[in-house]
């Protein structure tokens, strides 16, 4: 049985904001990244366990083409995967600490 996917208030905002940015950096390039994120949500959801845990309960896996980290993590008992970000790999890692105490 897979998993159900719960994307985030923030998470959702992640996506909107960097699809905007890329399309304003190069046409289209948004459409690509967003490709980029279902891709890799929908191998999420097949394996939510291939990737390693980087914060306490939270898991992270790495967009190929992109520099950005979907953020998530499993409810075992309710069968779902809640993605609570996608960040930059470059910002600062207070992001995360501020985000995760929400």
């Amino acid at each position: 049985m897979a998993y159900k996917i719960i994307i985030g208030p923030l998470a959702n905002l992640d996506i909107t904001e960097n699809i905007e940015w890329y399309n304003k950096a190069q046409a289209g390039l948004g459409t690509t990244f967003y490709n980029q994120i279902k891709q890799i949500i929908n191998t999420i959801r097949k394996n939510p366990f291939a990737f390693a845990s980087r914060y306490k309960k939270i898991r992270t896996a790495t967009l190929k083409k992109f520099p950005f980290m979907v953020h998530y993590f499993v409810d075992d008992e309710q069968k779902s995967i809640v993605i609570i970000s996608i960040l930059h790999t470059s910002r600062n890692p207070k992001t995360w600490d501020e985000r995760s105490e929400k």
